[in-house]
């Protein structure tokens, strides 16, 4: 039957976390990719308003270099005369311009007629687009301030330069036309600021130049193929053609970059230069997240598999534990172990055959005690004794080491007692040795020792140091079955079906258990940290309170109204008959109060019906002995 149960909880207990994890996992992947993709998106729209900066900056600059008042009085004179030193004087002019603005690479002045007056670059010899034909009149889509866009035209070297042009006018007389070649240097400082790109995320500005071919206007991070385009022609899985054709987004499946590699990407349309902003990141390092993210999952997910196995058996073990308890306290009173006891929490049949079992097996060792005390007082201990060495060696114990852990006493000596602790709790026990070391008396200290057949027993104990000669004198005792009382205490409360409430001095609840729960209607979360007033009809509070404090200063075990008719408060506000058993327990944190709350509704109810009955019953002689 054990077997059985220890299987279906098991079996019930991996079932539901098999599909916990897969949901969360499911759940969690859509997350990172969500956010991945909105992280994209958030560098894109970025980079676009860092880009427009860059372009409301150039503006700036061409404007300010079209305002000069010296050159367009001295580009009307060129106009009203065409002489030599006019032209001359515009051509300083436009070098001292250069002076004064970094990104402008080479200036062209045009005359009324569209006839190039003069130029000036920044670095002789540099090679820069030739000035463009300007007929009059001015080309419909000039701007208000009479600075137009004229493209980006590519050097041999494949040096971009950004292409402006602006109206020269003098009292609304329009004189010529300022040509303007920038260098893309600011351009570059962006797509090279990878900061949230990762090791291979990009981004790419892109745009058409003077034949219409669609271009990149810096280099890539990424060597490119042999053969291949950084722009594929028409491609609309290319995230560059999405961008030229102001198709804006996030997009993730089924988009390629220049390498062919699968990516995700964000793209965004500048309208007013005709460019396109893309922000992009290889699919495989984010599928690497991914992947990681998995097989943490994946470790977690056996880890607490093997809390559910692990407590899945506790638990059946737990549930089949007073038949099996029983059967073994025999079999130990059988092989000799007299202090061997069945355990009797339970109130049920099995209980009580394990109490009479439980004397039966007292008055047995009693006799056996009064036979073998003497022999036992010079022999045995029931305490582990020992004598060790700061060096890690056991130099004597007792026979109760045996007795506890399984190992004789050669096996003992002849090894370091570090070998026997359990892993967990080296580190604890070596700064115990070297406090002892030092002459400090270890008062309570607990580990666990391993026993012969592979268990470990939890120890607790006290030792004394004789720093002159190294050795430390110890008494060990085996707390390991007052560890498993405390879980069983713990699953015994949360097992029982009487209300169980613990308050502390102040009369705050500090436990409950599930049959707590249903009594009150509140949760255990919501009973933990409130007033045990919160139980208690409103009008006894005061009454309530002055019986709490005389109870705190004479604690004792003791029923509570005898004699008269108690009642708990619901969450519900309806009341409740109830008996209560108060039980003072002393902790470290002081005065706690254990009250055991029984719900008496069922027993009032066949009360009721025993009265009713017995009237019926009265009334039904008195009707006999009249007839």
């Amino acid at each position: 039957m054990r077997t059985k149960l220890v299987f279906a909880l098991v079996a019930v207990a991996l079932g539901s976390m098999l599909v916990l994890g897969g949901i969360m996992y499911t759940r969690a992947r859509g997350l990172l990719r969500d956010s991945k993709l909105e992280q994209l998106d958030s560098l894109a729209e970025s980079q676009r308003q860092s880009l427009e900066s860059v372009i409301s900056g150039w503006y700036d600059e061409i404007e300010l270099l079209a305002s000069g008042t010296q050159l367009r009085l001295t580009l009307r004179e060129h106009n009203a005369g065409r002489s030599q030193e006019a032209s001359a004087r515009i051509r300083r002019i436009l070098e001292d311009a250069l002076g004064s603005v970094d990104d402008v690479e080479a200036l062209h002045v045009l005359d009324h007629e569209g006839q190039l007056v003069a130029s000036a670059t920044r670095e002789a010899g540099t090679e820069l687009p030739e000035p463009q034909p300007e007929a009059l009149p001015a080309p419909p889509d000039r701007s208000a301030n009479g600075i137009v866009y004229r493209g980006v035209a590519f050097s041999s070297d494949h040096e971009p330069r950004v292409r402006f042009s602006a109206d020269l006018t003098l009292e609304a007389e329009r004189l010529g036309t300022l040509q303007a070649a920038l260098n893309a240097s600011r351009l570059l400082e962006l797509v090279e600021d990878r900061r949230g790109l990762g090791a291979t995320g990009e981004t790419m500005i892109v745009t058409r130049d003077e034949r219409g071919a669609a271009r990149v206007l810096h280099p890539v991070r990424h060597p490119a193929p042999a053969g291949t385009e950084l722009i594929r022609s028409e491609d609309r899985s290319d995230p560059a053609n999405l961008a030229l054709y102001g198709e804006e987004g996030r997009y993730r499946d089924g988009i390629t970059d220049y390498r062919g590699e699968p990516v995700w990407a964000a793209v965004r349309f500048l309208p007013e230069p005709g460019w396109g902003l893309v922000v992009k990141l290889d699919a495989g390092e984010e599928q690497g997240a991914i992947a990681d993210f998995r097989r943490e999952s994946t470790r977690l997910g056996l880890s607490v598999s093997a809390f559910a196995i692990l407590f899945g058996i506790l638990l059946g073990l737990h549930f089949a534990r007073p038949i099996h308890d029983l059967a073994g306290a025999a079999t130990r009173i059988r092989d000799g172990e007299l202090e061997a006891r069945a355990n009797v929490a339970a109130r049920d049949e099995i209980g009580f055959l394990a109490h009479t079992f439980n004397e039966m097996a007292e008055e047995l060792e009693q006799r056996v005690t009064e036979l073998h005390e003497f022999h036992r007082f010079f022999d045995v201990s029931l305490d582990m004794l020992c004598i060790a060495g700061t060096d890690g060696y056991f130099k004597r114990t007792n026979p109760a080491f045996e007795r506890t852990l399984g190992w004789g006493s050669e096996e003992l000596l002849s090894r370091p007692f570090n070998d026997l602790i359990h892993p967990d709790d080296i580190e604890a026990t070596d700064h115990e040795i070297t406090t002892l070391s030092q002459g400090i008396p270890t008062i309570s200290f607990e580990n666990r020792f391993r026993c012969a057949d592979g268990t470990y027993k939890h120890l607790l104990w006290t030792s004394h140091p004789e720093p002159a000669t190294g050795l430390l004198y110890a008494v060990a005792k085996d707390i390991t079955e007052l560890k498993q009382e405390q879980e069983r205490f713990r699953l015994a409360l949360e097992s029982s079906s009487t209300a169980m409430i613990m308050v502390d001095d102040h009369g705050t609840i500090v436990l409950a258990n599930k049959a707590a729960e249903r009594l009150s209607q509140y949760s255990v979360e919501e009973l933990i940290g409130q007033p045990i007033e919160l139980l208690v009809p409103s009008h006894l509070h005061e009454v309530h309170q002055q019986h709490l404090a005389e109870f705190m200063r004479e604690p004792t075990a003791r029923a509570v109204g005898q004699g008269r008719e108690l009642h708990a408060r619901r969450k519900d506000r309806s009341e409740v008959p109830v008996e209560i058993g108060l039980s003072p327990i002393h902790t470290s944190e002081g005065l706690h109060v254990l009250g055991s709350i029984t719900d008496l509704t069922a027993q009032k109810e066949a009360e009721r019906k025993i009265r009713t009955l017995t009237r019926e019953l009265e009334q039904a002689k008195a009707k006999l002995r009249v007839t």
